[in-house]
């Protein structure tokens, strides 16, 4: 076979088993699947107060809103106890808001911990089946993943060794769920690379993303970004920690877009191919 053709079908096989997983995955972290999925759920209303958290997992997620957020309406209609943290901070900062984290998991009796991002994540089964689904990863600390890679340029060696690692999926710090005290511990080292000035570099926690070179000197410190900080320590604490990067806990699949962009080198000889083996059917359309 073809490089080109067995790359292709290790990539489709891995997508296949990647979107199995999503389809049985108790966490959505895609915002307009999180708000669909919700409507659908209120509407049944074949959850409601359906759940209960386990006396050893504790929940929590942070904002600045005046009203509640969608996971947490979410979490009040399954009947899941949480904690909402609301820092106070005048300007909001994905990484100022982590000694908001350090200062909750300092004070929390459970051992396990499990955070959500409030604006676009939502849960869908019970939480006793997220800790055990994290339970089985054997490690303690566990992140959800992405296909989204920019945030990289400043650490080429990182990205050599997370594409090593598990190929094609990134650290995305927005659901994660560990032994409380291994996540303090790392928190406590991300607390090293934030600065009271975060939210003069980075505003509106994206101004990292559009200029990362920018951002070289003393990299990871001072870009405002926590995601950014833990994908830079992930080598670091890994096997300890690890990524959920066939997305058996977190729904958070690869758009369409993606595969038609990764096929699109290949779609002539693709095509070409298909066309040599039934050239009675009407000629497809080339991919532009």
């Amino acid at each position: 076979m073809d490089e080109w053709a067995s790359n292709l079908a290790s990539f489709l096989s891995t997508e296949a088993l990647r979107f199995k997983y999503n389809l049985r995955a108790p966490i959505v972290h895609e915002k307009i699947l999180a708000q669909k999925y919700f409507a659908l759920m209120q509407k049944s209303g074949s959850l409601r107060n359906r759940f209960r958290k386990p006396a050893d997992l504790s929940i929590f997620t942070a904002h600045n809103h005046a009203s509640p957020s969608l996971l947490e309406q979410n979490l009040s209609f399954l009947g899941i106890e949480h904690t909402v943290l609301k820092p106070q901070l005048p300007v909001w900062s994905n990484s100022l808001r982590v000694r908001s984290f350090v200062r909750f998991l300092e004070n929390c009796s459970t051992p396990y911990v499990l955070y959500c991002d409030s604006d676009d994540v939502i849960l869908r089964d019970d939480p006793a089946r997220i800790l055990a689904v994290f339970k089985s990863y054997d490690c303690d600390l566990l992140y959800c993943s992405t296909n989204y890679s920019a945030g990289y340029l400043n650490m080429p060696e990182v990205k050599s060794w997370v594409e090593d690692q598990h190929p094609n999926r990134y650290l995305n710090a927005g659901v994660f769920i560990g032994r409380t005290v291994f996540v303090l511990e790392v928190y406590q080292c991300v607390l090293n690379y934030v600065l009271q000035t975060d939210t003069l570099n980075n505003p509106d926690s994206q101004a990292f993303y559009r200029n990362e070179l920018s951002f070289f000197q003393d990299f990871p410190k001072g870009t405002g970004c926590d995601q950014a900080i833990l994908r830079f320590l992930e080598p670091r604490y890994s096997p300890r920690l690890r990524i959920d990067s066939k997305c058996r806990l977190v729904w958070r699949h690869a758009p369409t877009a993606r595969l038609v962009r990764w096929l699109k080198p290949f779609s002539h000889k693709l095509l070409g191919s298909f066309r040599d083996r039934f050239p009675a059917l009407p000629r497809p359309i080339i991919i532009s």
